[in-house]
């Protein structure tokens, strides 16, 4: 999937370099090593954020098994080229009660959840992020998103109501404020700090600036975005 990072923010600023990095990709590469052993195994995942930033990844039953066991140990998450972000942290597994929010943010991405997989947390302790050669580390807690429970309980409701009867303003967010092709645009995720945008193999991200601070500015911000980009 073709991807553009649109940061409103300062786009000198590391830690927003890296949050544009982890919202708008959907494969990054995870990096492990089995007990024992000096060799490094590399795996292509798909994942997804959740409203804090937090990347979801969808990984293999045998990978999960290898790391309840400790028998595989991981290094680091790569996503991106340039810019590129090198993420140490933890997979941390999905509570029971937390999946399904996942899986409907996954898969309204344009992801599947293949037979044999499951859904995870990578934690992030510290980011390098690599912009043209250079190299900038920053905390994996300024890379995250302060969200709220609110937020997470009608996200989807949102999500799905703005696909279903406003595709024109979600057509009007990326062909016109972000000047994308034309596409058949809907809307994939959203949180304080945006939202992400999905066309066949493109996504992009709109940035809301300045953030919410609430969730009850969604409606507002929407309507906002849609009287700019109508001009």
């Amino acid at each position: 999937m073709n991807h553009t990072y649109k940061i409103q923010q300062e786009a000198d600023n590391p830690e927003n370099i890296a949050k544009g990095i982890l919202r708008v990709g959907d494969t990054a590469t995870l990096r492990c090593m089995s007990r024992g052993s000096s060799e490094e195994t590399t795996i292509t995942v798909s994942y997804i954020s959740d409203l804090s930033g937090v990347p979801i990844l969808c990984l293999d039953e045998a990978v999960t098994s290898g790391v309840r066991s400790e028998e595989l140990e991981v290094s680091n998450l790569e996503i991106g080229d340039n810019p590129k972000a090198f993420i140490r942290g933890r997979l941390e597994f999905i509570e029971d009660d937390a999946r399904p929010f996942a899986e409907a943010r996954f898969i309204g991405s344009n992801h599947k959840i293949p037979n044999g997989s499951s859904l995870v947390r990578y934690i992030p302790r510290d980011v390098i992020v690599s912009v043209d050669q250079q190299r900038h580390t920053v905390s994996g807690n300024d890379i995250l998103t302060k969200t709220n429970q609110e937020l997470r309980a009608y996200e989807r409701r949102v999500v799905d109501h703005m696909n279903d009867d406003h595709a024109d303003a979600i057509k009007l967010y990326a062909e016109k404020l972000l000047d994308e092709p034309p596409g058949n645009w809907r809307m994939a995720t959203l949180d304080m700090e945006g939202m992400d945008l999905v066309s066949d193999e493109k996504r992009t991200r709109l940035w809301f600036n300045p953030p919410m601070t609430d969730s009850g500015e969604i409606k507002t911000r929407l309507i906002e975005l849609v009287k700019e980009a109508r001009g």
